[in-house]
C-alpha cells in the first residue's frame, strides 16, 4: 500500500502579497504616528504663542491705560508736554521727561524711538516709553512695589536673549520710603526719617539696569501713535514721523507684536517666507518677511495687534 504525502504552504506569490500588505499597513501606522506627533507639536506651539500674546499684551495695555495719570493741569499729550504720558522727548524743562537721568542711560536711549533689533528684514523694532503717577500702591513692570503718588517710568523694547529676541520692560527705581539724614541732636550721627513719594522728581535712577521679560520669543514690536489735530482729525503715525509734528495730540496707541514658538515644527502648512502685515496692508512700509526664509525656519508665528485709547490724554489744555 503506497501512501503519498503532500507538503502544504504559501506560494511565493502569496508570500510577496502578504509582505506588501504588511509594509503598507506598517507605513500607514508610521504615517499616522508622525502626523499625530506633528499635530501635537503644532498645537503646543500655538498654545504657547497664545498664552504669551494674550497675557503679555493685556499686561502692557493695562499699564498704557494709566499713562499721563497724575499729570496735573496737563490734559493733553504732545511732544513738548511736561511729564506727558508718552515720552517722546527728554532732557529739558519743556520735554516730556524733564527729570535728570541717573546711571549710564542717555536721553537718546530713554525716549520712544525706532531703531531696535528685529527678526524682520529691513524693518527695525520700536521702543515705547511711558510715564504716570501710581494711582495706588502697585508693582511696576520689574516687580518692585511702588507707593501711591510716586512717578513710574517704563520703557518697552526688544532685547536679545540667547538666539532670539524678547519684549522686555525697564522701570525706574521707586522713591525709597525712608532716608538717612543727619541727627539734629548730634551731627555725627544719622537718623532714619520718612521720605514722601515723588510725583515730579528732579532726578530718576534705575533705568537701563534690570529690564524684565514680558513676552518671550518676539520677532517684531511696532508702535503707531494716534495723532489728533485741533480740528479733530485723527491719523496714525510711526514714532519718528510723529516727533516731527509738534502740534498733534497723542490720543491713542496701536501695538503690533509678532510672537514665535520655541522650536520649529516640520509642517508643510508653515511657510517660512510668509509676509506679515504689521498693521494691515493699508499701512505702507510695515509689511515684510523674516530675515530667515529657509525651510529650516518653519516656526509657528502669530501677529497680535492692540489699539488703546489714552483716557488720561483725551482732554485739552486751556492755553
Amino acid at each position: 500500500m503506497n501512501v503519498q504525502s503532500k507538503q502544504l504552504g504559501f506560494t511565493l506569490v502569496e508570500l510577496m502579497i502578504a509582505l506588501t500588505l504588511g509594509l503598507i499597513v506598517t507605513a500607514a501606522a508610521v504615517q499616522l504616528i508622525l502626523g499625530s506627533f506633528i499635530t501635537t507639536r503644532l498645537q503646543e506651539a500655538n498654545s504657547q504663542i497664545q498664552d504669551s500674546g494674550l497675557f503679555g499684551i493685556d499686561y502692557i495695555v493695562k499699564d498704557i491705560q494709566m499713562l499721563n495719570f497724575g499729570n496735573s493741569n496737563q490734559y493733553e499729550i504732545k511732544s513738548n508736554t511736561p511729564r506727558g504720558g508718552v515720552v517722546l522727548t527728554a532732557g529739558s524743562a519743556t520735554s516730556n521727561l524733564n527729570a535728570t537721568l541717573g546711571g549710564t542711560i542717555t536721553v537718546a536711549d530713554v525716549v520712544s524711538r525706532s531703531n531696535g533689533p528685529s527678526n524682520m528684514s529691513r524693518i527695525v523694532s520700536d521702543q515705547l516709553t511711558i510715564q504716570f503717577v501710581a494711582p495706588t500702591t502697585m508693582f511696576n513692570c520689574e516687580g518692585v512695589s511702588v507707593r501711591t503718588g510716586d512717578l513710574i517710568v517704563q520703557r518697552y523694547f526688544l532685547r536679545k536673549d540667547g538666539n532670539t529676541l524678547s519684549l522686555v520692560c525697564d522701570a525706574n527705581t521707586p522713591t525709597p520710603a525712608t532716608v538717612m539724614v543727619a541727627d539734629p541732636a548730634d551731627v555725627t550721627k544719622e537718623v532714619e526719617v520718612a521720605n514722601p513719594a515723588q510725583n515730579n522728581p528732579t532726578a530718576i535712577t534705575g533705568l537701563g539696569v534690570q529690564a524684565q521679560v514680558i513676552i518671550p520669543k518676539v520677532d517684531q514690536f511696532k508702535v503707531l501713535l494716534g495723532g489728533m489735530t485741533d480740528a479733530g482729525n485723527l491719523a496714525y503715525y510711526d514714532i519718528e514721523t510723529f516727533k516731527s509734528k509738534a502740534n498733534l495730540r497723542v490720543v491713542a496707541l496701536k501695538l503690533s507684536v509678532l510672537i514665535r514658538s520655541d522650536t520649529a515644527v516640520p509642517s508643510q502648512s508653515i511657510n517660512p517666507a510668509q509676509t506679515f502685515d504689521l498693521f494691515g496692508s493699508t499701512v505702507t512700509g510695515l509689511s515684510g518677511t523674516l530675515t530667515d526664509t529657509t525651510t529650516a525656519n518653519r516656526v509657528p508665528r502669530q501677529l497680535y495687534i492692540a489699539t488703546v485709547a489714552l483716557r488720561n490724554g483725551l482732554g485739552r489744555n486751556n492755553d
